[in-house]
């Protein structure tokens, strides 16, 4: 289908001024065939389709949630989120047990001042590692833990503000 140079899908502006200069007359029905809004029927019918359907769309993206399940939902994944963070750290804690209580024992058996020194320097050494490590461990369950009840207290507002609008 060609459009005029001055439709509007064309860049123009609607008028069809060089059309009408040229002679050329609309090809479409007669102003007393369309309806008053300008619209064909067939158009007409399209358009409120298309209304029900963007509705719907609308609708569609705002599910309707039961606050209370979704609290609970938000909980759980937290306390999974919570649990395996524990369990790796509980982990990281057994293999630097492991490693310090190794060390102590190779310290123990070592028979050589220089070597015992070298020895206890590096025990010292993964000690502070080693501290280091559990506090940035508290720190990110920490943080984790306030993140939580923030986004625990978020949810509980917006319940209450949805009760207030009912």
């Amino acid at each position: 289908m060609q459009l005029s140079e001055d439709h509007p899908f064309n860049g123009g502006t609607g008028k069809y001024e060089k059309e009408y200069s040229r002679g050329l007359t609309a090809a479409g029905p007669t102003k007393g065939q369309r309806p008053a809004n300008g619209l064909g029927a067939q158009q007409a019918t399209h358009i409120k389709q298309s209304r029900s359907i963007e509705k719907l769309t609308v609708a569609a993206q705002k599910p309707v949630v039961d606050p209370q399940k979704y609290l609970e939902q938000i909980r759980r994944e937290q306390n999974e989120l919570m649990l395996r963070m524990l369990e790796e750290e509980r982990a990281q804690e057994e293999e630097r047990v492991q490693e310090i209580d190794s060390m102590r024992k190779e310290i123990m058996s070592t028979y050589e001042e220089d070597t015992k020194a070298r020895l206890e320097e590096e025990c010292s050494r993964l000690e502070l590692v080693f501290a280091e490590e559990r506090q940035r461990a508290s720190e990110r369950i920490i943080l984790t833990t306030k993140n939580h009840e923030a986004r625990v207290k978020e949810i509980v507002l917006s319940m209450m503000h949805l009760g207030n609008k009912q």
